[in-house]
């Protein structure tokens, strides 16, 4: 018998989405469901690229990644001390990358 080593890490909506692309088709609501809500969600996965320039945690980029912020508040909600570690122009710059 062998034993697998198990990873335990989170998954972006993006990943998410992407497993489900490769499930076969099923008439199954749950899983329709959920396909719909984590499509719903999904940034660009371009985001990921742009947000390596800034000095974000690494929770903070999955959740920005998976919650699309859409106003400053969201924002002040992810990233810690936000008004400390970065400049209105900076803030602005990373909301804007989920509001295109």
């Amino acid at each position: 018998m062998k034993i697998v080593e198990d990873k335990n890490d989170f998954l972006t909506n993006n990943e998410i989405l992407e497993i489900f692309g490769k499930m076969k088709e099923s008439k199954n609501t749950i899983l329709e469901t959920m396909r719909y809500s984590v499509n719903l969600y999904c940034s660009e996965p371009s985001n990921i690229v742009d947000l390596e320039k800034y000095n974000l945690y690494p929770l903070e980029k999955f959740q920005l990644l998976n919650n699309n912020p859409k106003s400053l508040l969201c924002l002040q909600l992810i990233i810690e001390e936000m008004e400390e570690r970065f400049t209105e122009e900076e803030l602005e710059e990373i909301l804007n990358l989920f509001i295109k």
